[in-house]
């Protein structure tokens, strides 16, 4: 009889310390001005009525599971999909609008719109700054159910945006596998992977004019590997090209903007270099030079031609007491521009 009393008061415990958390409703809502010239543009029948739609946080989904199972919520009322959303027409604006349950906490969502091929509405129609690093929008439910940050985004006004494409090109350091851009249509989150062109010996991409709006300085940076940030191009002095050197593209339909990199700046103190085709690997990092493989003979000069630095090995060369900057490294008689730190 104790047994079954204690045992009983246990669960009674157990059930008061497992109780789940409250969760409060919250409306997300878009707020077109235009009263839908940005949002609503009728650009094919499955658009009109139907075309803003909203990412949400991972952490909402199981308060908010979607049926039928996809990762985006419509914010207009489809008869097939739950949660429903809703698109009302006042006298002052077209509003787009989700409310979902959530427990206390912080949580990011980014609306998008169908008539931008599914592009973020920041990235399309209506540039936006977003919250912290993933430019999405945040917001957050004390436990009390009061809610701050960003449940609406209002849209202003009608932004023009170029036609047509424009052609951004890099050369970079023999036997680089992969470049990426990042940055351009103000997402830094999204690597976009260009294209070699072998008889330009060049990785190109083609800047899309719809997703700039007039007059919008676009800024980047190159990076070698799509998942590590830390792989990213470096400046003429050999340092880390930082958040200060983004460089920047004026968008000109038709143009071609050409760009150099002369060195990938990899981790924390190493610069390396990776000259595919040839027998041999040239690295470097903090004041040092190294050259590994098939190498007989090495001279190394300024970019004014003074040498600095001349030897005959036998597979390996290095040089741990150079001054960071750019300089012409001759290896079997062949020679290229190398940054050192």
């Amino acid at each position: 009889m104790k047994k079954n009393i204690l045992l009983t008061f246990l669960f009674a415990c157990a059930a008061i310390f497992t109780t789940k958390a409250e969760t409060f409703s919250v409306t997300l809502r878009i707020v077109d001005m235009t009263k839908g010239e940005v949002t609503n543009p009728g650009t094919s029948d499955d658009n009109i009525d139907a075309n803003i739609y909203t990412w949400l946080d991972d952490a909402l989904l199981p308060l908010n599971p979607r049926t039928p199972a996809d990762w985006w919520y419509p914010m207009y009322n489809d008869p097939d999909v739950s949660p429903k959303g809703e698109m009302t027409l006042t006298e002052s604006a077209l509003v787009w609008s989700l409310t979902i349950q959530a427990e206390p906490g912080k949580y990011e969502w980014s609306p998008g719109a169908k008539s931008a091929d599914w592009n973020d509405i920041r990235n399309s129609l209506f540039p936006f700054e977003g919250d912290e690093d993933t430019n999405n929008l945040i917001f957050e439910v004390a436990a009390d159910g009061t809610i701050t940050g960003h449940t609406e985004l209002v849209i202003t006004e009608v932004i023009e945006y170029y036609s047509g494409t424009m052609t951004l090109a890099v050369e970079v350091p023999a036997g680089t596998e992969e470049v990426y851009v990042r940055g351009l249509y103000g997402d830094w989150a999204t690597p976009i992977l260009m294209n070699y062109i072998d008889s330009e010996n060049a990785w190109v991409y083609e800047v899309e004019g719809s997703r700039i709006p007039k007059g919008q300085v676009q800024e980047y940076k190159y990076y070698y590997g799509e998942d590590s940030w830390e792989k990213i191009e470096a400046n003429e002095d050999g340092s880390m090209r930082g958040d200060g050197d983004n460089r920047e593209l004026n968008y000109i339909e038709g143009d071609i903007q050409w760009d150099t990199v002369l060195a990938w700046y990899v981790g924390e103190t190493a610069l390396e270099i990776v000259k595919e085709g040839k027998d041999y690997t040239i690295s470097t990092g903090n004041g040092s030079l190294k050259i590994t493989g098939n190498v007989n003979n090495v001279t190394v000069y300024t970019l004014t031609g003074a040498v600095v630095d001349a030897a005959n090995v036998n597979g390996i060369y290095s040089n741990a007491a150079l001054s960071g900057g750019l300089y012409i490294v001759k290896v079997n008689g062949i020679s290229e521009k190398v940054a050192v730190k």
